[in-house]
């Protein structure tokens, strides 16, 4: 079995778009349930700091002042 520990990248699309690569070991019944869960945290935090970045005339959702 290769490397169970869980793994985080965050990488650059060759046309400049970022993609977030998750890779957990987890009982294959699981895994859609898992990254539906992990897809609606991730996103959800970007959109509200989106939104707040946004109600600061702010451009970048990321970035703290």
């Amino acid at each position: 079995m290769s490397d169970i520990a869980p793994r985080v990248a965050i990488r650059t699309t060759d046309i400049g778009h970022q993609r977030i690569e998750v890779t957990l070991f987890c009982p294959t019944r699981q895994a859609s349930e898992m990254e539906q869960a992990i897809n609606r945290i991730v996103l959800g935090q970007y959109w509200q700091r989106r939104r707040e970045a946004t109600a600061r005339g702010r451009n970048d959702p990321i970035r703290a002042d």
